[in-house]
């Protein structure tokens, strides 16, 4: 069954100033539309990645940044997550490419379940992009083709990202 929560980037009636670079605002309606009230931006969040190589790929993270942030998804946080598929980014942390919505992780399978709102949604199914966890580069990633798609940066609901902002 199709997830009533999903909107797509491009959908003007639902998706703010709705295009290509609209994605982090449909996310944060997704979000909403799940209950959670989420961040205007991406200040606080858990930085995952911090370098990537002249392919795109992530060569560098943060250890604790991907702990806290790997219990919390695995805990049955919701979250809207930066993440990284090329070279350069225009976004904040200049590695993140695009934003999803990290709603659901599935322990007997060991996936991450998300909505991608720059991808249609199957009307068979509760969402359209999935993670696992892999624990020798330490991130969630999925295959997408002939390349890796890596969670660069999670964005946590405010109430969380509220306690982030208190330990810096």
């Amino acid at each position: 069954m199709a997830n009533p929560a999903w909107t797509s980037q491009f959908d003007k009636d639902n998706a703010p100033n709705a295009g290509p670079t609209a994605c982090f605002r449909a996310c944060r309606v997704i979000c909403g539309r799940l209950g959670f009230a989420m961040p205007e931006g991406t200040i606080q969040r858990w930085q995952l990645a911090t370098a990537e190589d002249e392919l795109g790929n992530i060569v560098g993270y943060n250890k604790t940044e991907s702990d806290e942030a790997n219990n919390y998804l695995r805990s049955g946080g919701v979250a809207i997550v930066g993440i990284n598929y090329k070279v350069g980014s225009l976004n904040r942390d200049h590695i993140t490419d695009h934003y999803v919505v990290a709603y659901r992780y599935v322990p007997d399978t060991g996936i991450l379940a998300a909505l991608n709102p720059g991808s249609p949604l199957p009307a068979d199914n509760d969402h359209n992009y999935e993670f696992t966890w892999d624990s020798d580069r330490y991130c969630w990633q999925r295959w997408d083709g002939s390349h890796r798609i890596t969670i660069a940066m999670v964005v946590p609901p405010v109430d969380v990202a509220a306690r982030l902002m208190e330990r810096t």
